[in-house]
């Protein structure tokens, strides 16, 4: 979830925010979703912050919130770039790649483990 995450947030967000760019799009996604209220809004600030460069303040979020925060928040951001069954598409295999990026990077393995 967060490679899919940081991504969305990369895409929506591909120059430096403002705290201010960043509180008006939470604002705004809130306003439009019935289940804004299970995502407190300092942690889906915080949680978009922390991937356009303020990492420190992913360590402050909540453990319990913070991956229903990014499920919903990389809803909405992919919801709201329009995109068509393709664009959906190459946005999975890009996530699934940096996943299996990032999961490299800290095992020392090829991707992820073959369960079949």
């Amino acid at each position: 979830m967060a490679a899919a995450f940081t991504i969305a947030v990369s895409d929506r967000f591909p120059e430096d925010p403002t705290l201010e760019t960043v509180r008006d799009y939470v604002r705004d996604v809130r306003a439009r979703t019935a289940s804004a209220d299970r995502a407190p809004h300092y942690v889906a600030e915080g949680l978009i912050r922390g991937v356009v460069g303020e990492e420190e303040l992913l360590a402050e979020m909540p453990a319990d919130q913070v991956l229903a925060t990014e499920t919903w928040l990389t809803y909405m951001l992919v919801k709201d770039a329009h995109p068509d069954d393709e664009g959906r598409r190459q946005y999975v295999e890009e996530a699934v790649k940096t996943a299996n990026e990032w999961l490299t990077a800290v095992t020392g393995t090829d991707g992820p483990p073959d369960h079949r």
